[in-house]
């Protein structure tokens, strides 16, 4: 009797061992899948943004080629009209970073030149918390 206990016991220690290496097995497959897809489909769909410097973002916008603007913290993002004339899209977004305070006649110079902008909300610093 205490035979058959025993051999039960261990066919389920046995069981249970397969059970957590198949259910590992599915967790690293599903988190390659994830990063598969990640890559290869969502990666391709983010719109690239064009890095420029902030002297270059000032001499587009005396040009009047600057489109749109949001400024940030510590970053503005907008469109600009693209370089190549024939080149499509007409427009492609662009980034430049700015410290604060660094530049007291930017809003007046984008309303001078007729530029829409925007101001965005400084971000929380929960959300970076809770992201971490």
């Amino acid at each position: 009797m205490q035979d058959k206990i025993s051999q039960h016991a261990g066919r389920n220690r046995e069981q249970r061992q397969r059970q957590i290496g198949f259910n590992i097995g599915y967790v690293i497959v599903g988190l390659l899948l994830l990063w598969l897809f990640q890559d290869f489909v969502l990666a391709p769909l983010v719109i690239h943004t064009t890095e420029i410097p902030y002297s270059t973002f000032k001499q587009k916008l005396a040009a009047g080629q600057i489109v749109s603007a949001q400024i940030g913290e510590p970053q503005i993002v907008g469109e600009m009209k693209n370089p190549d004339p024939q080149g499509s899209p007409p427009t492609i977004p662009f980034t430049t970073f700015l410290l604060p305070n660094e530049d007291p006649n930017l809003v007046a110079d984008l309303q001078k030149a007729g530029i829409p902008y925007s101001f965005q909300q400084p971000p929380s610093p929960l959300g970076g918390f809770l992201l971490s």
